[in-house]
């Protein structure tokens, strides 16, 4: 790791000294980190955008794999490919993210293992937001780490008139298949379009440990999956200021899930999730105001199968959303944006039971421009929610500009109530086996406060650096710790004697850290280019009382990325990787092992000898083949070729 990082610091001072010679221009963007749309120097937030031509560029697949290379995001992979990855931001948990797709969410109110979850192709992705930091005031409840939002090309007008598609098609080692489409039609009225998006692999053959230790009757499995996603969209232009939207879509994943969840010895697990997405937005922009009115309904049927011999586990969740927010511009100085959210969510569930929830809430924002360089922001939410009750959420944050950089800092606070699982796994199940996760239907809610100082430099054109430091501490964290039957007084369908893995509130956390991304551009020739971008984030967490938890601390410590890449009118070649150092876990029985470092690397060459618009790729990941888990039992692929066709036309 040591090499890593000075690897890291060389390259960053090579950068800076090769900037002053040339200039290319960056990508800006407007965003709506709070709520109201505005760039992103004048937002006083952390915040990092993935542009669609960077998600074409890089050797990825899934959007997972693309916050890879942002600073400030910690992934923990079950498997690539979009099977499953936990999200966290800055050291926050899997359910301390809000991931938005065109302003709704995606997560489900089942567990925030399903947030990656993502039923559109990459190439219908006009840019992916990433607000790091609290907030809650601004999106409501679970927004403790910060919000990822996709926002795809029908839903922004990115898309020209005529017809287009784009994609690429390829096929790789273990019999797998990878296609990810998207095509559009449309005039200056209405535009509707479409994406296709599967990774499907009979998976690697490994051995299984539960043969090694006489549970199992099969001495080797294959962690295959079957991931496929259908998303229909369309925008129709009633007149000069109102729009209307809409988008279907179907995502449905099959794939082995053993040791996702448990690290038990006989643990066999398969799994199947089917959604389906609905969404319609009525859309207003006028000159000084605009409306957003927006309907939704994700409903998700989760078939999990712990091992063949026992029942299988079935739930199935409905989540409706209604959003509201009007922007308005008073004058030069000011701007302000009031909105509304209801949530409503049930499930019916074998080993959860039924259950339902009720959230809304109601948010003002207020930006004001206290000189030409200065800006100041303020959010108030109030919500009310079945599991809290009533809770004031205040956010403030400000940015100034000196010359060639923009200081920011933010503070706010930040809630998150238990989901369904974490209140009632395994609550209907007879006899429980010991090591299993269990809920708790009497968890308290989360309550955390956030606070962060960050740079930006942006005086060349062709060099941009980002910086910050920040500080999270939080009350009545959820999070499963080790704990024995007699210690868990709310069930009576446990082993007595045994341990399991129980939702409980750790009574206080804190996390400190700080991170740093630079990106560079340089015209070599005419026509050739040449762009690095590298990321560092460190983090640490410590919580009073010591306890042995499953997720509270499950982030590296050390977190390096890059990416090199070289184009010019026939060849695009990109060197990409990651470095990790973490704590240590070890698991003889199920052959887990999370090492305190490793680090991947991945390789993608493309190239196009007749056309601009179609290419030929290689893509190379794990390049060197590295062992590793970041989850204890679920190993990771190792190196994974594919070949394929890209196109654009």
């Amino acid at each position: 790791m040591r090499i890593a990082i000075t690897t890291l610091v060389f390259t960053t001072f090579w950068v800076i000294n090769l900037s002053a010679q040339f200039s290319v221009d960056l990508d800006s963007f407007s965003v709506t980190a709070n709520q109201i749309e505005k760039p992103i120097l004048e937002t006083g937030r952390s915040i990092s955008v993935i542009s669609a031509k960077e998600i074409e560029r890089l050797p990825v697949q899934t959007v997972e794999e693309l916050l890879r290379y942002t600073a400030g995001v910690n992934l923990n992979a079950r498997n690539n490919f979009g099977v499953q990855t936990d999200i966290g931001i800055r050291g926050s948990t899997f359910s301390q993210v809000i991931v938005l797709l065109d302003n709704v969410r995606i997560n489900g109110p089942l567990t925030g293992h399903f947030n990656n979850n993502i039923p559109v192709s990459l190439h219908e992705i006009a840019h992916i937001e990433v607000l790091k930091g609290s907030a809650a005031a601004s999106f409501g409840a679970d927004a403790v780490g910060g919000v990822i939002h996709i926002k795809t090309k029908t839903y922004v007008d990115d898309i020209t008139e005529g017809n287009s598609i784009s994609g690429n098609i390829g096929a790789g080692s273990n019999n797998s298949t990878f296609s990810d489409i998207g095509a559009s039609s449309g005039n200056s009225r209405f535009v509707i379009s479409g994406s296709v998006k599967t990774s499907i692999s009979e998976g690697e053959q490994l051995e299984n440990p539960n043969f090694l230790v006489g549970i199992s009757e099969d001495s080797l499995f294959n962690n295959y999956f079957d991931v496929r996603s259908y998303s229909l969209a369309s925008k129709a232009k009633i007149n000069d200021q109102w729009q209307w939207y809409g988008r279907v879509s179907l995502d449905d994943r099959d794939f082995s899930a053993k040791y996702f969840y448990t690290r038990l010895s006989f643990d066999e697990s398969t799994e199947r999730v089917q959604s389906k997405w609905f969404q319609t937005s009525l859309m207003h922009r006028g000159v000084q105001s605009s409306n957003n009115l927006t309907l939704a309904l994700a409903t998700t049927r989760d078939k999990f199968i712990f091992n063949p011999l026992f029942a299988s586990n079935e739930n199935t969740t409905n989540q409706w959303s209604l959003i509201y927010n009007h922007q308005n511009i008073i004058n030069s100085k000011l701007k302000y944006s009031v909105g509304s959210q209801i949530i409503y969510k049930d499930m019916e569930s074998l080993d959860r039971g039924d259950r339902e929830n009720l959230n809304y809430g109601l948010y003002m924002t207020a930006d004001y421009a206290i000189s030409n360089r200065w800006n100041l922001t303020a959010t108030i939410r109030g919500e009310q929610d079945d599991n809290f009750g009533f809770e004031i959420i205040p956010q403030l944050s400000t940015a100034y500009q000196l010359k060639d950089w923009t200081i920011h800092a933010s503070a706010g606070k930040s809630i998150r109530s238990g989901d369904f699982t974490e209140r009632f796994i395994a609550s209907q199940i007879d006899s429980l086996g010991a090591g299993r996760n269990v809920g708790n239907p009497d968890l308290e809610a989360e309550r955390a406060w956030n606070y962060d100082l960050g740079f930006t430099y942006h005086g060349q054109s062709n060099l941009q650096w980002q910086g910050a430091a920040f500080y999270r501490t939080s009350s009545n964290l959820i999070d499963f710790g080790l704990t024995n039957q007699a210690n868990i007084s709310n069930l009576n369908n446990l082993r007595a004697g045994e341990d399991y893995f129980y939702a409980n509130n750790v009574s206080e956390s804190k996390t400190i850290g700080f991170e740093t991304s630079l990106r560079y551009l340089q015209d070599i020739r005419s026509t050739d280019k040449l762009e690095v971008q590298i990321g560092y984030t460190y983090l640490n967490t410590t919580n009073n009382d010591d306890e042995v938890s499953k997720y509270l601390a499950n982030h590296p410590g050390n977190n390096a990325n890059y990416s090199i890449s070289y184009s010019n009118d026939i060849i695009d070649m990109v060197l990409s990787g990651f470095f990790i150092n973490r704590d240590t876990e070890n698991a003889q029985s199920i052959a887990g092992e999370i090492k305190e470092s490793y680090n991947i690397h991945n390789l993608k060459i493309q190239l196009r000898p007749f056309q601009k618009n179609m290419g030929l790729y290689l893509s190379v990941n794990n390049l060197f083949d590295t062992e590793y888990q970041e989850i204890l039992g679920a190993r990771l692929p190792g190196r994974w070729i594919i070949f394929g066709a890209q196109f654009n036309m």
